[in-house]
């Protein structure tokens, strides 16, 4: 009875301690404070400088700056998940003078090396504190702030109004958007394409890949202030393909894929790209790129066989052979077939192979079940993208010889065989 009491508050212990290591936002704090809504006035403070117990920030020193509250620790999974985006939205945003962010570590309790550690790791630029009594007034700085979970982040205006409150890290875009809502800039002027991978010339692969079966952008652009998006339109032949929008990389550099089917990008006359950027002021600019063909690519290097067989089924209702492939190319392969000689004649008959995956075909042949199919020979056929064409021999794997014509299948004999004798063994029992 004791260890089953023990097994229980072991079960219950564990669902009822707060995770603190793991990547969700409920972890605690020590102190929940009023929880500031959106609309209220800022309260203002007197945080101590983490590297300068002589230096106090206060709201005044962010004065008509858009200011970012971190609210975190540094042993808080999820503030160590969120740091490499906070600091891309520092970059961002640090060279307008008008955004800053500062850090408050509000685990009064935790040792000032783990805080530094925190700071070392990810590379903080910004101004940092750990909580204290007398930060607001005679309290600390959590008694007001505090949501009682880290991380916790607030937006304060540079008229000292909160315009933005949340428990947990939204993602770089929806942060950034808040912010830039209520930083005080006005722009009129669209961004600006700087450089754009689309030489292709012989040998440069930089923009279009058929090696992994996609076109690969990669766009430096800039804005007054930041871009938004970028996204791409492709159309190979007058076929648009579906374009999804290109990622951030920093600053100024976007990149993004658009799967295609490597075939119809070698085969086309025309290829056009036309990039569009936008800024967080609805301002666009386009950039279409000159036409090109890929057709400089070369591929003079056959495609490979990793497995091929046939396997002959035979039974008193079927004759077949069920055709196995496992082929490679460099690039893609065109199609994959069978060809079939029969003894009587020496052309091929071409059976085209069904695709199930990448390399992967198959391919059943069924025929009638007088043939004699051991009299037969086979040949996998494979074009590749550059169309180098691959005739390899299949050993195939047979299971029997087709009944003679006029035999009769065995299970109906047997039924013969049976009416027959079994009347016969009976009398004979009977004697």
């Amino acid at each position: 009875m004791k260890k089953i009491i023990l097994i229980f508050l072991f079960v219950l212990a564990t669902l009822i301690i707060p995770n603190i290591s793991g990547n969700n936002i409920s972890e605690i704090k020590p102190i929940k404070g009023d929880e500031l809504e959106v609309g209220v006035d800022a309260v203002d403070f007197n945080l101590r400088d983490f590297y300068n117990d002589n230096n106090y920030y206060s709201l005044s020193d962010f004065e008509g700056k858009v200011l970012l509250l971190d609210l975190m620790a540094s042993w808080c999974g999820p503030c160590q998940a969120s740091m490499p985006e906070m600091v891309k939205l520092h970059e961002f945003l640090i060279d307008t003078g008008k955004f800053e962010i500062i850090s408050i570590g509000v685990d009064q309790s935790e040792p000032r090396s783990d805080l530094e550690w925190f700071d070392e790791t990810f590379g903080i630029a910004w101004p940092m504190s750990q909580d204290h009594d007398g930060a607001i007034g005679s309290d600390s700085f959590s008694s007001v702030y505090g949501t009682g979970y880290v991380p916790s982040y607030y937006i304060v205006t540079p008229d000292r109004k909160i315009s933005y409150a949340n428990v947990g890290w939204e993602g770089l875009e929806i942060v950034l958007l808040e912010v830039m809502k209520v930083m005080d800039i006005t722009d009129a002027e669209a961004p600006v394409f700087h450089y754009y991978y689309d030489s292709m010339e012989a040998g440069d692969q930089a923009e279009l890949s058929i090696l992994n079966n996609a076109i690969d952008f990669k766009v430096n652009v800039t804005d007054n202030n930041l871009v938004e998006s970028v996204k791409a339109e492709i159309s190979i032949d007058g076929v648009y393909y579906a374009t999804p929008k290109l990622s951030r990389v920093d600053n100024v550099q976007w990149a993004g894929k658009i799967g295609v089917f490597p075939i119809d990008l070698y085969d086309a006359k025309k290829v056009d790209i036309k990039l569009i950027a936008t800024d967080y002021y609805n301002n666009s600019k386009a950039y279409t790129s000159k036409s090109f063909d890929v057709t400089f690519v070369e591929d003079d290097v056959k495609p490979t066989i990793n497995l091929g067989k046939g396997t002959h089924f035979l039974n008193d209702e079927l004759n077949k052979i069920y055709f196995e492939l496992n082929a490679k190319d460099d690039y893609a392969i065109r199609s994959a077939s069978v060809l079939e000689y029969s003894s009587e004649d020496a052309t091929a008959v071409e059976h085209q192979m069904e695709k199930e995956g990448a390399g992967i075909y198959s391919l059943n042949i069924e025929y009638d079940l007088s043939i004699n199919l051991h009299s037969y020979h086979y040949e996998f056929k494979i074009v590749d993208l550059g169309h180098n064409v691959i005739i390899s021999p299949i050993a195939v794997d047979f299971q029997g010889e087709p009944p003679e014509e006029g035999f009769l299948p065995i299970n109906i004999n047997f039924f013969i065989f049976a009416l027959v004798a079994i009347p016969i063994m009976k009398k004979l029992k009977k004697l």
